[in-house]
């Protein structure tokens, strides 16, 4: 076994290459429990790596990581779902390393977040929240929320206008361009 000898990397077998082309549900399942489990930044881009390979680009693939990121900073408390903030900015730079600063992707991932929060029935103050952390921590620009906001996409209608009416105080805070927490009246 020359692997020891070469310093060839040994991962555990949940860290293995797929033999087989993997859904984004998948890899959506896979980042998530890797996060649960706080498995390090670098074997979860060494997996992503090795099993997404140059899809990394792909909306799709934006759209499952930021699914799984938020999902791992939130936990249902009695009947609705709370974002834990320390959380979400815990696994930021994984976002902030696969969005690359392209507008296109950071708006996948904000239509991932509207259709998750969709999904869980649009908690009160939710949205607001995480976008506003996203905001705040330089993670997604003033332009791509303006965007996300002026979009039509018929494809992305599902939850907006809910979205939008939830995010009234976080869009005047931002043509305000206001460091204030927004979030706190919502």
């Amino acid at each position: 076994n020359f692997e020891f000898t070469l310093g060839a990397p040994t991962y555990p077998q949940s860290y293995q290459v797929a033999s087989t082309a993997l859904s984004m549900t998948e890899v959506e399942n896979k980042i998530l429990e890797f996060l649960l489990s706080s498995n390090p930044f670098d074997q979860i881009t060494s997996w992503i790596s090795a099993n997404v390979g140059d899809k990394v680009a792909d909306p799709q693939f934006i759209r499952a990581l930021s699914t799984a990121v938020v999902r791992s900073a939130i936990h249902k408390q009695n009947t609705s779902w709370k974002l834990k903030v320390e959380l979400l900015r815990k696994e930021e730079n994984l976002l902030t390393k696969y969005m690359d600063n392209k507008e296109n992707l950071e708006l996948q991932c904000l239509f991932a977040i509207q259709a998750l929060t969709n999904e869980l029935e649009h908690p009160q103050g939710f949205l607001c929240q995480i976008f506003q952390t996203l905001w705040e921590d330089g993670i997604i620009p003033t332009e791509s929320f303006l965007a996300w906001s002026l979009c039509n996409d018929g494809h992305e209608v599902t939850g907006k206008a809910v979205a939008l009416k939830s995010l009234t105080s976080f869009f005047t805070a931002l043509k305000e361009t206001e460091n204030d927490s927004s979030c706190e009246d919502s």
